[in-house]
């Protein structure tokens, strides 16, 4: 998995680390912020993603929920 950000002029490597039925786990001990990145199926249609590593010296944690939308 590659995450690039705005202030990053190259691709970030993310190496999965889990897997399971309803979630999957990139991790990459060396980045700054995130050092783990979860996608957790909730249900047909609903995901969770995590970011979560050290920031600053104190753990921090973004997360975002993603719901399909019928057309």
């Amino acid at each position: 998995m590659n995450l690039s950000g705005a202030s990053q002029s190259s691709a970030v490597e993310f190496r999965m680390t889990e897997m399971t039925n309803d979630q999957v786990t990139f991790e990459n001990p060396n980045h700054d912020f995130p050092k783990k990145i979860s996608y957790k199926l909730i249900s047909i249609g609903e995901m969770e993603v995590f970011l979560n590593g050290m920031e600053n010296g104190t753990f921090g944690e973004d997360r975002f929920s993603f719901v399909r939308n019928e057309m």
